[in-house]
């Protein structure tokens, strides 16, 4: 089929609950494939047609990956394209350092990480609050046989979201998310075929240029992929039929064919968006009803929830719920993994616990946090208090940090992957403190006398795995719990939840100007 600028104008109106929701203001992720191309055309096509005061600012931003020799001519000719169509046009080229992109094993990985960052820094350059991007079924359907071969979660096979928040590669300090802005990556062309989009190119004569790499079956499994559903199995269903088979006879392989394929991902998209939805739900109601409690400063979380959320399918809820709340919390290098071992590992084993007849606590440790667990066998409900797990000596080590005291507040430092701080004095100016986590069996002796006996917080186990500041061999103070030497000046954080629900359509616009413009975090 050929998308016409009416159906296109109807697909924004449903993502974004009206047409007239769309931010004035949007960015397209151009990379030059009919994919991009012609979503920048029904944008201008479109702006073309509204009165002044309605028209969007559209800015192309092109991110050149640096790894073919003909990439920055195709840049070049782009602009042209982009300054005869009057759209403003960005380009971030990517560098790997004295590694030649072609050597990089995980280079689709690597490249994506950097891609998003060069688009963040445009969007933040130019205060876009959305970024357009080209993706369509056919990519659908690749990821989600990826993710199949791969033993994903039902989340996982979710694949690609008409609307997600462009990923943050790393935890932003206090002070850069006071600075940052959210962006939202919107995909309108996902119902679409990649034969609609190279069909409507044609009769729009949209022009566009053809990247020889995605065709090379060898440097990524999802080009390999691409040539399977695009060009293998459709000749082998031709030459099925050409063969003189009767209607009887059944295609061998119609259940890996492209429209099977779609069809048992739309499937699961619909429960992985019934899941998120009851997930929303739980947390939603846990909170108003201070079933879920959340202690930063000593980075803890106290729920108790019905125990019918760890039977049956209500499982993965909990699961979701359980992910979309711990990061803060948890020290995982690669937290987006997690979510298996929630599901596989973590809930099942509390929910055997909640199905015990016994009273008592136990404890599950995974994913470097405790589980402690208190069944109460004739309560309809178990609590939970999810604290870090002990380090180990290797981790204990690694998580020391110094930094030099100044009359000026020192730069945001992010401790055991969990708590921002920072620190500021003029009696101990140049003074080097070092950052460590508190162990009490083996520290309190270190602890400051007067802070020890001030009778405001009982020192204690409780306290293992906090920071604690050590000058001069002496413990001065625990920044998280407010205690310390009055001649330090402390502040802190815990870290931002980057995992957090999903963004919705109303979130995309006017939550994004009013949080901007409030002062309010935007991680919230």
């Amino acid at each position: 089929m050929t998308i016409k600028k009416e159906v296109f104008k109807e697909v924004l109106g449903n993502l974004f609950g009206s047409f007239s929701n769309v931010p004035r203001r949007v960015g397209i992720g151009l990379s030059g494939g009919p994919d991009s191309m012609l979503l920048t055309w029904l944008l201008k096509s479109l702006n073309d047609k509204l009165v002044k005061e309605q028209q969007f600012e559209i800015h192309a931003m092109t991110v050149d990956h640096n790894y073919r020799k003909e990439s920055s001519k195709e840049v070049g000719d782009l602009a042209e394209i982009m300054s005869r169509w009057g759209i403003k046009h960005s380009v971030r080229k990517l560098y790997y350092g004295d590694i030649d992109p072609r050597h990089i094993t995980n280079f689709e990985e690597v490249a994506r990480a950097k891609r998003f960052d060069a688009l963040n820094s445009i969007c933040n350059e130019y205060d876009i609050p959305v970024i357009f991007l080209g993706h369509h079924n056919d990519d659908q359907v690749e990821t989600f046989v990826q993710r199949l071969q791969g033993n994903s979660s039902i989340f996982g096979l979710a694949g690609t979201r008409a609307i997600s928040s462009l990923p943050m590669n790393r935890d932003l300090s206090p002070l850069e998310l006071l600075k940052y802005k959210r962006v939202n990556l919107v995909r309108p062309l996902l119902n679409f075929t990649k034969d609609d989009i190279t069909n409507s190119c044609r009769d729009f004569a949209v022009p566009y240029f053809t990247d020889p790499t995605n065709s090379n079956t060898s440097l990524t499994r999802r080009n390999y992929l691409r040539s399977l559903f695009g060009k293998k199995l459709p000749q082998l269903l031709k030459d099925f039929k050409e063969n003189g088979f009767s209607q009887n006879d059944e295609f061998f392989y119609t259940t890996i064919m492209k429209q099977s394929l779609s069809a048992s991902h739309r499937e699961c998209t619909k429960l992985v968006e019934l899941f998120e939805a009851k997930a929303h739900a739980l947390h939603k109601n846990l909170l108003e009803d201070n079933k879920l409690v959340k202690d930063d400063s000593l980075a803890k979380l106290t729920i108790e929830m019905p125990k019918r959320c760890f039977t049956s399918a209500n499982t993965l809820v909990t699961s979701r719920f359980l992910y979309q709340i711990l990061y803060p919390y948890c020290t995982l290098n690669h937290y987006h993994w997690a979510y298996a071992k929630l599901e596989r590992q973590v809930v099942p084993k509390i929910a055997s616990i909640a199905k015990t007849n016994a009273s008592g606590t136990s404890k599950v440790t995974m994913m470097n946090l405790i589980f402690q667990v208190t069944n109460n066998a004739s309560a309809s409900t178990i609590n939970l208090e999810i604290t870090r797990a002990p380090l180990s000596r290797r981790e204990l080590e690694e998580t020391k940090l110094s930094l030099c005291l100044g009359q000026e507040w020192s730069d945001w430092v992010l401790f055991d992957k969990r708590f921002w701080l920072c620190f500021q004095s003029e009696k101990y100016l140049g003074c080097e403190i070092e950052i460590l986590p508190y162990k009490h069996k083996e520290m309190s002796k270190k602890v400051n006398e007067k802070l020890y006996n001030s009778g405001s917080i009982r020192i204690g186990v409780h306290l293992d795995t906090l920071p604690v500041v050590l000058l001069d061999s002496s413990i001065v103070a625990f920044p998280t719990i407010g205690l310390g030497v009055e001649d330090i000046a402390m502040r802190w954080s815990l870290k931002a939840n980057k995992f957090n629900y999903k963004p919705t359509i109303d979130t995309i616009d006017y939550h994004y100007r009013a949080k901007r413009d409030s002062g309010e975090r935007l991680d919230e």
